[in-house]
Formats: C-alpha cells, sequence, structure tokens
C-alpha cells in the first residue's frame, strides 16, 4: 500500500531474498547467489508473485494461490508469496 514509485515491489523481494538467502552478511541478502538470482528474476519456484489481472486480483489468482499454498515447499521449508500493485477500494 502506498504511492507508486517509492520502491514497495523492491522492499518485497529484498525480503523474499533476505529469507531466502543462502549467503546473509550483516543482515543483507548477497543478491548473487542462485536463490537471489532466481527471485529477482522471478523464478524461485517457493516465492510465488501475482500481480493483478486487470484492476483487482481475480478469483483465480486467489485460487491458484490457495492451491500452491496447500503443498509442500519445492526446495526449502517455506513459501512466501507476494502481490504487487493492489489499489485499496
Amino acid at each position: 500500500m502506498g504511492p507508486s514509485g517509492v520502491g514497495k515491489t523492491q522492499l518485497a523481494q529484498w525480503v523474499a531474498m533476505r529469507l531466502f538467502c543462502l549467503h546473509v552478511k550483516d543482515g543483507q541478502p548477497d543478491g548473487t547467489c542462485e536463490e537471489c538470482q532466481r527471485i529477482s528474476k522471478q523464478l524461485h519456484p517457493d516465492v510465488l508473485m501475482i500481480e493483478p489481472d486487470g484492476r483487482q486480483i481475480k478469483v483465480d489468482q486467489v485460487r491458484y494461490l490457495k492451491s500452491e499454498f496447500s503443498k509442500s515447499a519445492v526446495e526449502g521449508s517455506k513459501k512466501r508469496s507476494l502481490l504487487f500493485e493492489m489499489p485499496i477500494k
């Protein structure tokens, strides 16, 4: 939630990288390990990134999230989801 262009997406990806990074140093993800690289490219199987289809997230997208979170993590012990650009009304 917040104005466009202030870095919400980058912050969300940083948090995901921090949680999955293989080489955290001084509380910072290294950004170069395989986990960080796949998150930044939106290719990590345990980090689900959903963007609204139009102005809002659709029922099918929520069903997809529900289905994915009912399964175990593919590579680790946890899954995370990032929901992008959801206007609040």
